[in-house]
């Protein structure tokens, strides 16, 4: 399940005190055939603080309410734990927070949680302000560094930003840029090294399965 939120961006982030103005989620297969979709715009929002994505507050007063995005977003992450796979974000731990604030308990979900940005640091390599070791990379980065052919703005609409997600994710897999490699049959890690691991067809397959 590959999620991102947009927010208001009024309010902290520890603790979360911002508004979220958009959801947005995608489920595949392991193999990256598209399962579901959804978008929805939310209310409560007073006011923008920032706009990059270009939002107006009629769209965000159309919306649904909080409480229904956390049932339907609890609903689906409910059968992503029930069939063992992973919960995917940019800053997953900024996104799961902006969930929470919508008033539902996400501690499990958590457990299976992927964060795309923790895990390419040591992909993009691009030293940080210091000069010493390596930064966290926008999703911006990332994405131009795996497809440096074809460039992308990143628009900061929430289902524009789970597109380049899914990208990056799939293609960070492909070349092997992350420590460990998912199993294609329970979706548990395996790390890279553990002599168990076999490939059927590109894809990973653990010990256990």
């Amino acid at each position: 399940m590959f999620f991102d939120t947009e927010t208001d961006g009024n309010g902290t982030f520890r603790p979360f005190g911002q508004k979220v103005i958009q959801v947005s989620w995608t489920i595949t297969t392991f193999t990256n055939r598209t399962l579901e979709t959804f978008t929805t715009f939310v209310r409560g929002a007073a006011f923008l603080k920032f706009n990059p994505n270009g939002f107006t507050m009629d769209q965000i007063d159309a919306g649904a309410e909080p409480k229904e995005v956390a049932a339907a977003f609890s609903e689906a992450a409910e059968r992503i734990l029930a069939n063992k796979g992973r919960f995917v974000a940019h800053n997953i731990d900024f996104d799961f927070s902006a969930i929470e604030s919508l008033g539902l308990d996400v501690k499990r979900f958590r457990r299976r949680g992927f964060c795309t940005c923790q895990n390419s640091r040591g992909v993009c390599k691009i030293k940080n302000w210091r000069g010493k070791g390596y930064k966290l990379p926008k999703m911006q980065e990332l994405y131009n560094f795996l497809f440096p052919e074809s460039p992308l703005q990143q628009t900061h609409t929430a289902n524009d930003d789970v597109d380049m997600l899914r990208a990056c994710f799939f293609e960070c897999r492909t070349r092997r840029h992350y420590p460990f490699l998912l199993c294609a049959h329970c979706f548990e890690s395996v790390p890279k090294k553990q002599k168990a691991l076999t490939n059927t067809c590109g894809f990973y397959k653990c010990a256990t399965c």
